[in-house]
């Protein structure tokens, strides 16, 4: 009877606790992060009964959580990479509407900037007209002022974002250790659903902001991991997470992990979640699209400002700025940021290396002459001397110079031929210049036999004077491939139009007639040559290397020079002692590490100003962060736009022939003077003026003759005479090559003149036409700097010549539309897979409220039949009771 009783009340027991278990389920349906419990029965140990064991009843073994312990780590990954996904599309939606508004954007600033420009084209005279442009120079400005504002704000708004995420964060860490300490301390008594559960939840929500990993100790307390493995919970203690400024970039804030033992800075090791994504679009995103219209904004201001100031405005005067300099005083100072652990007192400059417009092809390169050596000092071209855009140049041979007297395979003509022998591999052309060799000021006298030779032919004459000097050496040219000249003043100059080595010897007589830079009069006999120099052309760049390069009279370098150009990144400068490094914030790589702490390197010189960096001391270097906010109009008035060249032409009225001159470029309008009173500089020297103007006359209809005639007609030559094929299309005249310079002491190497602007030929002159060069006194209608200006529009200036200012900013602005949409699509692909987890894990875990009533019933048809076994055995004990009573 005693059985019985026992097997009814362990049942009612059992069912009891499950009935409860079932309570549970349903009150906490709408519970956040609950899972189902149900009770797990045992059957009691059955008593052995003779030969056969009977029941003793049932236990409630547990009450467990139904979950999915893969399911639930794969839905908190799922909920870090949703929530990232999902933040960044909105902020990435957020940015393109800024940039694509055709109201805010710089994108309809910048097309109406340049549609105002070419209109003023069309009327370069219009007040009107130019009043417009300066209202879309200060428009053009003003948005990229308020670009730059709202982009900042952005910025602000992010590192706002991760300091209340990191407080959110805190708080979770906190109530996660706390849980721990509970769960650990009730792992002897079973196991607690309801604060695992808690946990769990709080460790979702912890995945909302980060990426979360964790792992379960003995005890069931978990470590948890933020990020990439960072330490955020051990045990039942919690670190926190805080903000501090970046110690070499102090614009923005680094995430600071703070253990019970130490401090570490853990930006860069953040992933996943919102502040995963706020990091990202900080870093990233909205860093490179403010350096993007920091360049742009320093690449316009720069370029038209260049531009503008090689023109006239309409009162004669040169061009000024039309935005504000690129290199102020404060734009070079605000370009780096000190590290706020610095011990120096260094102040760094950032300056923008010139971004001129691009040249356009064909591009030059001249190599020098020899001046006046000895004969046996000429070095011939070897194999390994030269390499042009790659490719090894031969050895010069006998056979590339068949009329030099000496020196053949050191010649120009020698050079010129090797290098030409592979310009299809290379694709430059060479062309030996003419040979001019000054011989300075003649002392009259005769020459007999001997005394004085150009290039093996013997000069004799009276040399009574430069003329008869003049005509008697003239007289040979066709042996000696030279023609002399003179000046009125007896300084003469030998010529040899195609190139080849000019050879000049003496015999030990001491005849009286003698030249300055050589001595025909001294007891020790002379052999001297003078090599010409090379002009290289390619419609390509053209980069030469080589061994011993200056014995053929060529340095080592590229033209035009390679220049990466400003790039779209931040960097960090550091000093430890030895070397100067510098390095991208992007990705730590090293971009120039030197000894010196002026670098030139990505768009910019580096340079300290003042004081000195002490060991450890670091600068973070922004050149394009700040410039859009800088960039301002500073141009006011209509008449100061400098629209015309400050060049004019013209032919003389008795021209016979169809030859036109143009100015086709102005280059250089700084005035910069030459290196000696003998040499001509810049021609922009005095304003108003050309400095000297020039007559160019043709002595026959395929050779012309350039003249300085600032003291006066004829004028003084300008180099050797110039060779024009009227079949070539267009002749430029400048530069020239050979132009002597007689500064004393000489002899003097011969040098290339350039004047600061471009002049061409066309058509087919006559001889005697005369063309002039001069200041252009009446700009008015002139409007040939002004659509220079308007090419900047297309002119690749960006990413080292490899972008116009249209492609920047149009991949600026698509790149962020591209972005948001990829974005967008991957959220909404990701959050459908978070929502298939959630409902994996409901299906699993989640209370289901019809089969908990079906338990429900279940449970309390159980408990009733039970109850029926009391009454059973209380109508058998009341039965055996009565037996034993009667």
């Amino acid at each position: 009877m005693s059985d019985l009783l026992g097997i009814a009340s362990s049942g009612l027991q059992a069912i009891q606790k499950a009935l409860n278990t079932t309570s549970h389920n349903i009150s906490n349906v709408n519970t956040p992060g609950y899972s189902r419990q149900v009770e797990t029965f045992v059957t009691r140990p059955a008593d052995k009964i003779g030969s056969g064991y009977i029941g003793t009843g049932v236990s409630a073994l547990s009450t467990r959580r139904i979950v999915d312990q893969f399911t639930i780590d794969a839905l908190r990954t799922q909920t870090s990479n949703a929530n990232e996904l999902e933040t960044l599309a909105n902020l990435l939606g957020e940015l393109d509407g800024l940039l694509a508004d055709p109201n805010t954007g710089v994108v309809q600033g910048f097309n109406n900037f340049f549609l105002s420009l070419q209109d003023l084209n069309n009327t370069p005279n219009s007040i009107p007209a130019r009043q417009l442009f300066i209202s879309q120079v200060n428009m053009l400005a003003g948005r990229f002022n308020d670009v730059y504002g709202q982009l900042q704000s952005q910025l602000s708004g992010t590192d706002q974002k991760i300091g209340f995420i990191t407080t959110e964060i805190n708080s979770l860490a906190q109530n996660i250790a706390s849980l721990n300490a509970k769960i650990g301390g009730n792992s002897a008594s079973g196991q607690p659903n309801d604060l695992l559960d808690q946990r769990d939840q709080l460790l979702s929500e912890l995945s909302k902001y980060v990426s979360v990993s964790s792992i379960q100790d003995t005890d069931g307390s978990i470590n948890v991991f933020i990020g990439s493995g960072l330490p955020l919970v051990m045990g039942g203690v919690a670190s926190t997470l805080g903000t501090q400024l970046n110690s070499i970039d102090p614009s923005k804030k680094d995430v600071v992990l703070t253990t019970p033992y130490s401090n570490q800075i853990i930006t860069n090791n953040i992933s996943g979640g919102q502040m995963g994504a706020l990091l990202s679009m900080r870093d990233s995103v909205l860093t490179t699209t403010i350096n993007a219209m920091g360049r742009l904004a320093i690449t316009i201001a720069s370029a038209m400002n260049d531009q503008h100031s090689l023109g006239i405005d309409l009162n004669g005067a040169q061009g000024g700025l039309v935005f504000s300099d690129v290199n102020s005083i404060d734009a070079i100072r605000n370009r780096s940021i000190a590290s706020t652990s610095n011990t120096g007192n260094a102040i760094l400059n950032v300056s923008i290396n010139d971004i001129n417009n691009p040249s356009k092809p064909p591009y030059e390169v001249f190599s020098s002459d020899t001046n006046i050596i000895d004969t046996s000092s000429l070095l011939s071209l070897q194999t390994g001397n030269m390499t042009l855009n790659g490719i090894s140049i031969r050895a010069a041979t006998m056979a590339d110079d068949s009329v030099s007297s000496a020196g053949n395979t050191g010649s120009a003509i020698a050079i010129a031929a090797a290098i030409n022998s592979r310009s299809t591999q290379h694709g430059v052309t060479a062309t030996a210049q003419p040979n001019v060799v000054y011989l300075g000021q003649f002392t009259a006298g005769a020459f007999a036999a001997g005394d004085f030779s150009i290039n093996g032919v013997n000069i004799v004459t009276t040399g009574a004077d430069e003329a008869t000097l003049l005509q008697d050496i003239n007289a040979l040219s066709a042996q000696t491939g030279v023609r002399a000249i003179g000046d009125g003043n007896s300084n003469i100059s030998l010529i040899a139009q195609d190139g080849r080595n000019i050879q000049l010897t003496s015999d030990v007589g001491t005849p009286v007639a003698t030249f300055a830079n050589f001595d025909t009069s001294s007891a020790i006999a002379l052999d001297k040559i003078q090599r010409a120099g090379v002009e290289l052309s390619s419609t390509q760049s053209i980069k030469i290397t080589g061994n011993n390069l200056s014995s053929i009279g060529f340095n080592s370098g590229t033209t035009p020079t390679e220049n990466s150009g400003l790039t779209l990144d931040n960097y960090s400068l550091s000093f430890d002692g030895t070397f100067y490094t510098l390095r991208r914030q992007s990705d730590d790589s090293v971009v120039v590490q030197s000894t010196s702490s002026t670098m030139k390197v990505d768009g910019m010189t580096i340079s300290v100003e003042s004081g000195s960096m002490n060991i450890g001391d670091g600068f973070a270097i922004l050149p394009t962060r700040n410039a859009a906010i800088e960039i301002k109009a500073i141009i006011k008035d209509p008449k100061q736009l400098a629209l015309a060249y400050p060049v004019a032409t013209s032919a003389s009225l008795n021209n016979t022939g169809t030859g036109i001159m143009k100015v086709s470029n102005v280059v250089d309008t700084s005035g910069t003077p030459a290196s000696t009173a003998s040499r001509l500089g810049n021609a922009f020297q005095t304003a108003k003026q050309l400095s000297p103007p020039i007559q160019i006359e043709f002595i026959s209809d395929t050779v012309f003759r350039v003249y300085n005639v600032g003291n006066g007609f004829p004028g003084v030559q300008i180099g050797p005479d110039q060779i024009y094929d009227p079949s070539s299309g267009t002749h430029e005249v400048f530069p020239i090559s050979g132009v002597v310079d007689n500064s004393l002491p000489g002899p003097n190497s011969t040098y290339v003149y350039d004047p600061g602007y471009r002049i061409s030929l066309e058509g087919v002159p006559k001889s005697g036409d005369i063309f002039s060069i001069g200041f252009n006194q009446d700009g008015s209608g002139d409007n040939r700097n002004s659509i220079k200006m308007l090419g900047i529009q297309l002119d690749k200036l960006i990413s080292g010549g490899h972008a116009t200012l249209q492609d920047s900013l149009s991949q600026s602005v698509s790149d962020i539309a591209s972005q948001a949409s990829q974005a967008s699509t991957n959220s909404e692909a990701s959050k459908s897979f978070l929502d298939a987890l959630e409902t994996r894990r409901n299906n699993i875990s989640g209370v289901n409220l019809e089969e908990e009533a079906a338990n429900l019933l279940r449970f309390e048809q159980s408990y009733q039949a039970i109850a029926q076994l009391f009454s059973v055995a209380r109508s058998l004990f009341d039965t055996l009771i009565g037996a034993f009573s009667r």
